[in-house]
Parts: structure tokens; C-alpha cells; sequence
């Protein structure tokens, strides 16, 4: 079953610019990992530090088993500019429209 791996993402003060072009960046490594089948990220309108970071995955075990060092070590890069630890879950789709 499809399932999707959501995080929400708060910028350090004055860091959301360089978040925003990381994830990006982020999003491009995580894609071709074997199991993934796309990642959106978004930022909030209201509140420009808050970024929504969904990863689309064929089940729960690709995305716990997922090997993509590549990805893996750009993340650990890219973690002073994070505000605390991301908030994540797992999510199965209801209904598309």
C-alpha cells in the first residue's frame, strides 16, 4: 500500500531562505531512492519558517529500509538551520480529487 512520510519543518530564525533552496535540493536526492515515488515540499504562506516536507513511498518498510547515503549525508548537513527536531508521520491516502 502507498504511503506517504510527511515532516513538519521549522527554519532557525533568519535560515528560512537557506532551508527553503536545501530541501529543494533534498527533495531532488530523495527521489530517485529506490521505493519513493515522489516528494512535494511546500512553505506556508502565513509563517515563512514552517515548511511541509512529504515524501510518497510504496509502504512503510521501503521507506525504514530506503539506502540513499547520498541523501542521508546532505540532510545531516543541512541540520543547524532546522528550529528542533522535524515533527514526522506516516499518512495513507483516503481520497484524491
Amino acid at each position: 500500500m502507498t504511503i506517504a512520510r510527511q515532516y513538519v519543518i521549522h527554519a532557525r530564525q533568519g535560515h528560512e531562505g537557506k532551508l527553503r533552496d536545501a530541501l529543494a535540493r533534498l527533495a531532488d536526492l530523495v527521489r530517485p531512492t529506490a521505493g519513493c515515488n515522489g516528494v512535494t515540499v511546500l512553505q506556508d504562506t502565513s509563517d515563512p519558517r514552517r515548511f511541509l516536507f512529504t515524501e510518497i513511498w510504496d509502504s512503510v518498510d521501503a521507506h525504514k529500509n530506503a539506502q540513499n547515503p547520498r541523501a542521508h549525508a546532505f540532510l545531516l548537513e543541512i541540520l543547524p538551520w532546522y528550529e528542533g527536531p522535524p515533527e514526522g508521520a506516516y499518512y495513507t491516502r483516503l481520497l484524491s480529487v
